[in-house]
């Protein structure tokens, strides 16, 4: 029974690699300072209140047909029909953003983002982002690292959703390698990056080191894995939390990582360190079920 609760436990954690992996959206472009309406615009976006919002960025497109105001219009208003579930016409804004400024590697990525975590569009995503990357000398300089950083995570989670997809339908591993090397450039970017670190394991040990039996790929889990908790519990200490309440989504997060790096340490046969593992995952559990 103890054995049976424990398979069901890391498979529940692990349930979150199998979908888009983060809600942080690939930062789009600021509105210049002093402009009081895109101020009221944003906050009103920020806080929820969609509608709203979507009423004050369809007033300034009617307002501003200039670059790149008019581009930043459509960009803001299309992430607000999207936190509406209006994806159709967050599409449509993006495409007349991307009539405005051809090849712009805000609005690419913003669409790519769409496709792959809303539309289930995964070629036009990594073509998008791809594109995106590509045309990156256009993004600003003061926040050019942090942008580029989020465009290639979001092209390695639709290589890897898309790859994992062709690889259970028996093709070949190569949309997943593509997955990992975009992890990579995340990692080169921002070495801190908790769940890059964390995707980069769980693809390297669950696709490619039983399968070459590669001793080295597995040593390389375990230490991604290692690296995701550890930047991740400093990503929570560095916070002072309202009530001392961590957030969900960090938990989960967490969980899932310690339930990696105990497969991991339980393939290696490390069997100490799996059930300390193992436990945490327990846990973890009792607080977010």
């Amino acid at each position: 029974m103890k054995i049976f609760f424990t398979i069901v436990t890391i498979f529940v954690s692990l349930l979150g690699m199998f979908s888009c992996f983060t809600d942080e959206p690939v930062v789009p472009p600021p509105f210049p300072e002093g402009d009081l309406l895109a101020e009221e615009a944003q906050e009103r976006l920020q806080s929820k209140e969609i509608e709203k919002s979507i009423e004050l960025f369809t007033r300034r497109i009617e307002e501003n047909t200039d670059f790149p105001l008019s581009r930043n219009n459509y960009i803001y208003r299309g992430i607000a029909y999207i936190s509406h579930s209006e994806y159709e016409l967050a599409l449509n804004d993006f495409d007349k953003a991307l009539n405005i400024s051809p090849n712009d590697p805000y609005v690419l990525a913003q669409r790519g983002r769409l496709l792959l975590t809303y539309m289930d569009a995964h070629e036009l995503a990594i073509d998008n982002l791809t594109k995106a990357i590509s045309f990156s000398s256009r993004i600003d300089e003061g926040s050019r690292e942090k942008v580029l950083s989020n465009i290639h995570r979001e092209l390695a989670d639709a290589y890897f959703i898309y790859g994992r997809t062709l690889y259970e339908q028996g093709q070949s591993a190569d949309m997943l390698q593509k997955a990992l090397n975009e992890y990579s450039s995340v990692i080169e970017l921002d070495s801190a990056n908790s769940l890059s670190h964390g995707q980069r394991g769980f693809i390297r040990w669950t696709y490619f080191s039983d399968d070459s039996n590669d001793e080295d790929s597995a040593k390389e889990s375990l230490e991604d894995a290692t690296k995701a908790i550890d930047y991740l519990e400093q990503d929570i200490t560095a916070v002072e939390w309202p009530g001392n309440e961590v957030p969900e989504n960090m938990i989960v997060q967490m969980r899932r990582w310690f339930a990696l790096r105990a497969l991991i340490h339980q393939g290696l046969g490390n069997d100490e360190e799996y059930e300390q593992d193992i436990s945490v995952v327990q846990q973890l559990s009792e607080i977010i079920p």
